[in-house]
């Protein structure tokens, strides 16, 4: 690190407390780095306590807006706070000296602050490595099996061109691209860094255990009961249905199996029965190796079972020390796995000690904050880099591979295989099409 560090501002977007804990493990390093945030989610774990007049007037006027009834007002509400928003970003470009955005979105209205940085010659480090900011909405399951939220045929269309560009835009414009080997190399065409190489800067507030009685893993079991926790965002997009079935066919075998569904709870309920569950069941359809929940029980001791396809390609594209420790399995392989971790104690009590290990070691907000920095510095090992022309990874996240090709399959026959914004990596857009049995 340089004796003068710089000052550095992170947001105006989080995930899953991301970059609030990034920024807390910079200021422990004695970094000046604020953070902003210009989400309005009061219900948020980690919303930011930022003392910017500008930015809370922003949101109190977003807020309005939100709950106005006039059409008309509620456009004058949502386009003052936009300017606020902007008049401040413009402000901080000239206050800051490393920037930290992420999920494709920075200061300015369309990312026009990212051309503007690199003009300055300012380090702007992007991270387009969460999934949906970067992952072909066609390989994504978050849109495609949430009823609420899936696409038609055009809209996918629409999506996929404009993912494609703002992974181009960011690729152009950013000083750093940060990004996941399986859902930004697809439409990535020169190198990025390796998300799994940075790291989740991981903060967990136990939870101490509440005096009222409720049900709950740490009432009275019978013994030999197994406790499994599976706690889904997105229950058709993380294969809840298929593992609810797993269980209840190993219950019919006998197996004594206290299983806990959490869906749409709070935070602070999920992190209570982390810790007193056996291990947990992240999802069937996955293209990381170690997403949050899974890295939220890992810091408990508790392993994970971690469903995907062709997830060892991962083990070319990070070294072995740096692969979060998951159970990683085949879809078709969930049931198999639940009965062998009922059955194997110790193989749960070495899976789940590697993984607290590992997060002790590699995934504090300081640590990652030190790895932010040797790329502030650029001095930052090679490995880190992702060649994306050389992965062939297209069967996505959140949906099965029949649901891949019914997609692909629908989208093509619509707008053709240029759809697939695929050709500057040939190889892979005709690996895909081969697999959907499509015509090249």
């Amino acid at each position: 690190m340089d004796k003068k560090t710089p000052r550095v501002l992170i947001g105006p977007s989080d995930i899953a407390g991301y970059y609030a804990s990034l920024a807390k493990g910079f200021r422990t390093l004695g970094v000046d780095c604020d953070f902003v945030s210009f989400a309005t989610n009061r219900g948020q774990e980690f919303e930011p306590k930022h003392s910017f007049g500008v930015i809370r007037a922003a949101k109190t006027l977003k807020i309005h807006a939100e709950k106005h009834k006039n059409l008309t007002f509620k456009r004058i509400l949502l386009a003052a706070s936009l300017i606020l928003q902007n008049v401040w970003g413009l402000v901080a470009i000239f206050k800051y000296d490393v920037f930290i955005f992420g999920f494709g979105r920075s200061l300015l209205l369309y990312n026009l602050d990212l051309i503007i940085l690199k003009f300055l010659h300012k380090t702007s480090i992007c991270h387009l490595g969460h999934g949906s900011d970067s992952r072909p909405p066609y390989l994504d399951g978050f849109y495609q099996t949430d009823e609420s939220r899936k696409l038609s045929p055009q809209q996918t269309f629409k999506l996929t061109r404009k993912t494609f560009k703002r992974v181009k835009f960011h690729q152009k414009y950013s000083a750093i691209l940060i990004g996941s080997p399986l859902s930004t190399s697809q439409f990535a065409s020169s190198q990025f860094i390796n998300s799994l190489a940075i790291g989740l800067p991981l903060q967990i507030q136990k939870v101490e255990k509440k005096n009222k009685p409720r049900i709950s893993f740490h009432n009275k079991t019978k013994p030999n009961t197994v406790k499994i926790l599976h706690a889904p965002s997105n229950p058709a997009a993380k294969g809840s249905a298929l593992i609810v079935r797993a269980i209840k066919n190993l219950k019919t075998k006998g197996y004594l199996i206290d299983f806990k569904l959490l869906t749409k709870k709070e935070y602070s309920e999920v992190i209570e029965e982390l810790q007193f569950c056996d291990f947990v069941i992240d999802q069937l359809y996955s293209d990381a190796p170690m997403a949050a929940f899974a890295a939220e029980a890992a810091s408990f001791g508790k392993p994970a079972i971690v469903g995907g396809y062709e997830l060892e390609k991962l083990a070319g594209c990070i070294s072995s020390d740096a692969l979060p420790p998951s159970k990683l399995i085949h879809p078709s392989e969930i049931e198999s796995s639940i009965e062998e971790l009922i059955n194997d104690t110790q193989q749960r009590k070495h899976l789940g000690k590697r993984a607290q290990t590992f997060i002790e070691d590699n995934w504090t907000p300081v640590k990652v904050a030190e790895r932010y920095f040797k790329l502030i510095d650029m001095k930052f090992p090679q490995s880190w880099w992702v060649e994306p022309l050389n992965c062939t990874f297209f069967k996505g996240a959140g949906q099965s591979e029949a649901e891949t090709r019914r997609v692909v399959d629908t989208l093509v026959n619509n707008y053709g295989v240029a759809s697939l914004n695929l050709e500057h990596n040939l190889r892979l857009r005709n690996d895909l099409l081969s697999f959907c049995d499509k015509s090249q």
